[in-house]
């Protein structure tokens, strides 16, 4: 397979991202409509970058779309913090592998922390931390959450942070 690249360029304040194999230049397209791409920092349009990378990088290398989702969403956050909020303000290019390889070392991370009982919390990770859910946090936020074990992970309040 040949070496499939994304590459970021700011052009008079605007960011494009683009994908670049087999003689082709294509868009990176955002997960969701009208979410704009950004990067250097840790925020929302870095966020969106982070998770069509993830996205994209498991297709290309074989992943069914849904499958692929799935898996991005569970590691993009920290791919945001790790690689999308460090990349040149100007100009920046990735491949897919490198992609996949940091989103493996994610997932190892996650494994090793579950095996040794760790959870992630605000402060990082150690055995017997409390766990912070994303779906859990933004429930509460809203007024929305009830009583019983959260939906998304299944732990209970006791075992929340935030």
């Amino acid at each position: 397979m040949p070496e499939i690249t994304f590459k970021g360029t700011r052009t008079d304040g605007r960011c494009a991202v683009t994908i670049h194999g087999s003689g082709e230049v294509r868009d990176l397209q955002p997960f969701r409509k009208g979410d704009g791409f950004e990067w250097g920092y840790a925020g929302g349009g870095p966020s969106a970058l982070a998770l069509a990378l993830c996205i994209e990088a498991l297709v290309l290398a074989g992943a069914e779309r849904p499958a692929a989702v799935r898996r991005a969403q569970d590691v993009y956050q920290t791919f945001k913090r790790l690689v999308v909020a460090s990349l040149p303000h100007d100009r920046w290019t990735l491949t897919a592998d490198e992609v996949r390889e940091r989103i493996f070392a994610i997932e190892g991370q996650r494994d090793e922390d579950e095996a040794r009982g760790a959870h992630p919390t605000k402060e990082g990770t150690g055995a017997g931390a409390a766990h912070v859910c994303t779906t859990y946090r933004a429930e509460r936020r809203s007024g929305r959450r009830g009583p019983g074990p959260c939906a998304n992970c299944g732990r209970t309040a006791e075992e929340h942070v935030g």
